[in-house]
């Protein structure tokens, strides 16, 4: 990743512990960035002042040890981890401690003023707001942003609707797993994945004799095939006496079809 799109994942990522709205609303997403970053930046410098040195030494390294490696690293060679939400979770800890003590102490302390300790009661109201709100959008949600986005539910209910189907991949087997949870388990499947951290990708033959033995089959769901299967297969459908119906599911534009694991790019 470039560095300017490495600090704006980075930047992304300390707003979504706040407001995460799925990447539904991006405007009002990228308008609220800068005042919740602002005040995040405000809480971890007001840890300076906390009485507990070892409360500061907590927050201060928890952010350090997580944000710090992944980022320079990013910057420095390249790479995708900061795009790894779940390696951030001490990062979004220390923030939310770090908020936790600034409102505590503007609220609490006898030193603030009527005025202040509203304007922070306010700023409290907001972040619980905001992030109920977040909450709430995510539990009516099918899939999230962390999970890609995946149309697994689509595509499994087209498996499921389907009198006889067959599954036939020789993808990463990562992708037939997500379609697990929600496909009809009677459904037959011709699988040979790929491996998936070896040096030189390797595409498996699939068995395709299971069209010459389950006769029943009236339909065939490619799944993110090679282009030589994708022939193999239509050769093997085009010798059976039997009509089939042929689907192919794009897995990032291995085909075109109206089925895809994926939303289209840019929605």
């Amino acid at each position: 990743m470039p560095p300017l799109d490495v600090l704006r994942t980075f930047v992304s990522l300390i707003r979504l512990d706040m407001l995460d709205l799925n990447g539904a609303h991006r405007r009002a997403c990228f308008i609220a960035t800068v005042p919740i970053v602002a005040v995040i930046g405000y809480a971890l410098y007001a840890m300076r002042r906390s009485s507990a040195q070892v409360s500061r030494l907590f927050v201060w390294c928890t952010l350090a040890c997580t944000a710090l490696p992944f980022v320079l690293l990013d910057l420095m060679s390249g790479g995708q981890r900061t795009t790894a939400t779940r390696y951030f979770i001490p990062l979004f800890l220390a923030i939310d401690l770090s908020l936790a003590a600034l409102i505590s102490v503007k609220v609490l302390s006898a030193q603030s003023r009527m005025a202040e300790k509203r304007l922070w009661l306010i700023v409290f109201s907001l972040i619980f707001g905001v992030r109920i709100a977040s909450c709430a959008m995510s539990a009516q949600a099918q899939t999230w942003w962390t999970k890609f986005n995946m149309r697994s539910i689509d595509v499994a209910a087209a498996l499921n609707s389907a009198s006889h189907p067959l599954l036939i991949s020789n993808d990463y087997i990562v992708w037939a797993l997500a379609l697990g949870e929600y496909a009809d388990p009677s459904i037959d499947v011709a699988l040979n994945p790929r491996c998936y951290l070896c040096a030189a990708p390797n595409v498996g033959t699939v068995d395709l004799t299971i069209l010459s033995r389950q006769p029943s089959i009236d339909t065939v769901f490619l799944f993110g095939l090679s282009e030589p299967l994708q022939r193999e297969v239509k050769g093997v459908m085009a010798a059976r006496p039997q009509a089939l119906t042929y689907r192919c599911i794009d897995i990032r534009d291995n085909c075109r079809n109206d089925l895809s694991l994926f939303p289209p790019a840019g929605s």
